[in-house]
């Protein structure tokens, strides 16, 4: 009786655990694609941004068919120059996306992991553990043939029977 009591305990918990989550991720998507679209100007965009350093960036905003450079460093912002980038052919329809990609790195980084293990991996884990065990048990005993009694000492004495 007890053990189903506790199952169905473990079992409303994980429920609950993942309605949170589910919760959790459906927030953020919503208040996420809200915060998106209020940052998109009608006739401003920011069509780059490069970091200078700590608190130091360079952006080049587009302010309705005219390219404007500014500088933002802590509370300062400051116009440099107006750019005339008549040989550089922006399309006004698509909205331009300075998001972070997340799958983009975590695709990357995880090819890289992928291919560090497949370059350390020999045939397979068990073959590995078995070469690691073979090691370890041959070491074993060069430290007990070094420090050790011989395994013929070893015998009916270490037996506690009388």
């Amino acid at each position: 009786m007890e053990t189903t009591v506790t199952v169905f305990k473990g079992f409303v918990y994980l429920v609950g655990f993942g309605s949170v989550l589910f919760l959790t991720y459906i927030t953020t998507r919503f208040l996420g694609n809200k915060m998106n679209k209020a940052s998109k100007g009608k006739h401003l965009s920011i069509v780059d941004t490069v970091t200078l350093g700590l608190n130091k960036q360079l952006h080049l905003v587009k302010a309705g068919n005219q390219f404007v450079l500014m500088a933002s460093s802590g509370k300062n912002l400051e116009f440099i120059m107006e750019i005339k980038l008549d040989d550089l052919e922006m399309e006004t329809e698509t909205p331009i996306n300075n998001a972070f990609d997340f799958k983009t790195i975590f695709d990357k980084y995880f090819q890289n992991f992928k291919n560090k293990k497949t370059d350390t991996e020999e045939d397979s884990p068990v073959s590995m553990e078995s070469t690691r065990f073979k090691g370890n048990l041959q070491r074993l005993k060069i430290l007990y043939s070094k420090f050790g009694k011989p395994a013929e000492d070893y015998g009916d004495d270490n037996i506690n029977e009388k």
